[in-house]
């Protein structure tokens, strides 16, 4: 007869396609798992091996936990994820509303050779302001972060950017042509707050997704890939309802701010379930924690040094900068409505971020642990090949180099492989970050991170204003 302390398992064959396998284990072995901090999480397969039922514990009848009910909370993290990157790259995206904003009223010149300094340089200009800001804050924020609790910090975070994108939309119907700097400051300002609150909501969210099952920070990073493609989508969408630039403006801005105030509906909603409540119960544990000294975020920060120098690399080149400048061929036909309208939505932003989509999913299927040595060995080739492409472009105004890529296929192909081959790298090495930190340190972790990230981009950001120079 066996012993008392064996497990018998049960096969219960359910009705085809499905078997439900459980482990069920002797009642003397159940007091003692009942008490266990971590439980195992059980899963339901289909015939084609696929996980039917995320989050479902398999002694859910013994250690209570509740189930992710028609995978709500999934669904938020994903949106959460789409959220984070959203603002920045919602503002980047809008590149044709700011080409008309910051237009010379006088000439009224479409010439991309012709461009304003305000045109030419914008983006670049917008990363070399915004950088200081968000250093010193995320270096407040490395401090003291978790005295504020991270539920806290997501909501006002997107209210804050549902906020900033109704004063975009309003803006986008005021005529601003004899007030232009004046205009452009405001714009640093509003961008100065989206990029400071990202870092203030962003370290909270990785903190109390770690906590979840590992299919939900990843369908975080699988959200972040889709913010690019969903910015492109709705600017395209606004450009085929309005085509003037002031009233696509004003439909992509509202769209955006009505995302952000769904957003924050769902995300409180989300944080009251059972079910995220029951992996988040000792976050008040985390309020009470002392302000970190240094020597904690010494620890932390030897964890995650190398990924630190690989992020700083992969940031590096300002190829932003160049690609917003890029033309299609047949820019210089008045009449041309797939140059002048669609070329740089679709090329330089639509079919990119369908690439970069594809390869953070490619990567969230595969899951790879890469060993570091070779992760060096990824980013600098990818920095080399991609650098070299984007430069080569048709980007105006130019005085130096030659264009290489003459045809609009041949930039959207660059343009697709440089994206797929971001998205893939980024989630990689943002799942190696977290596989590098202790459980109960990822948040402290994503926050130095971002810190010296952020110094990296103060450090490079001037690169931008001499690289539109060299071309």
């Amino acid at each position: 007869m066996a012993s008392s302390e064996e497990n018998i398992y049960i096969i219960e064959p359910l009705p085809p396609p499905y078997f439900d396998i459980e482990v069920i284990p002797r009642a003397s072995n159940r007091a003692s798992k009942t008490n266990e901090k971590e439980h195992s999480i059980g899963k339901q397969y289909d015939i084609f091996g696929k996980d039917q039922n995320i989050g479902k514990n398999i002694d859910s009848e013994i250690s209570n936990e509740p189930n992710d009910r028609l995978y709500f909370v999934l669904v938020v993290v994903g949106l959460l994820g789409l959220v984070h990157m959203l603002p920045y790259t919602f503002f980047m995206t809008a590149n044709e509303y700011w080409m008309y904003k910051f237009r010379n009223t006088t000439s009224n010149s479409t010439d991309a050779n012709e461009r304003t300094y305000l045109q030419t340089n914008f983006n670049s200009l917008n990363q070399l302001y915004t950088t200081v800001p968000t250093v010193l804050s995320n270096f407040l924020l490395a401090f003291v972060a978790h005295k504020i609790k991270a539920m806290t910090r997501i909501i006002f975070t997107l209210a804050l950017h549902t906020s900033i994108f109704g004063t975009a939309a309003i803006f986008a119907k005021i005529n601003t042509d004899s007030w232009q700097d004046p205009f452009y400051f405001i714009s640093v300002v509003m961008l100065i707050l989206l990029m400071s609150s990202i870092s203030f909501g962003a370290a909270g969210q990785f903190g109390l997704f770690s906590r979840l099952p590992p299919v939900y920070i990843k369908a975080y990073l699988v959200g972040e890939g889709f913010a690019a493609m969903f910015n492109a989508i709705m600017r395209l969408i606004s450009i085929v309802i309005s085509p003037s630039p002031t009233g696509s403006a004003l439909i992509y801005f509202v769209t955006g701010s009505a995302l952000m105030f769904l957003s924050t509906i769902l995300t409180v909603i989300a944080g009251r379930t059972r079910y995220f409540r029951y992996y988040n119960s000792n976050t008040k544990a985390d309020k009470k924690e002392k302000v970190r000294d240094t020597k904690e975020l010494f620890r932390v920060t030897k964890c995650v040094w190398h990924m630190i120098f690989l992020n700083a690399l992969f940031i590096m080149a300002p190829l932003s900068s160049i690609y917003n400048l890029v033309v299609s061929e047949n820019s210089n036909d008045p009449n041309n409505v797939w140059a002048n309208r669609y070329f740089v939505t679709v090329c330089t932003f639509l079919i990119p971020s369908i690439a970069n989509t594809f390869g953070r999913a490619i990567y969230s299927k595969i899951d790879w642990d890469c060993p570091i040595p070779i992760i060096y060995l990824i980013v600098t080739g990818f920095q080399a090949v991609s650098t070299t492409c984007i430069f080569f472009a048709n980007a105006k105004p130019r005085h130096h180099l030659p264009v290489i890529l003459t045809h609009d296929w041949q930039y959207s192909f660059a343009m697709a492989t440089y994206a797929f081959l971001q998205g893939f790298i980024a989630t990689l090495m943002s799942m190696k970050t977290i596989r590098l930190l202790p459980g109960n340190r990822v948040e402290l972790g994503m926050l130095i991170l971002t810190f010296f990230m952020s110094i990296a981009g103060a450090a490079f950001s001037p690169l931008g204003i001499y690289a539109v120079k060299i071309l």
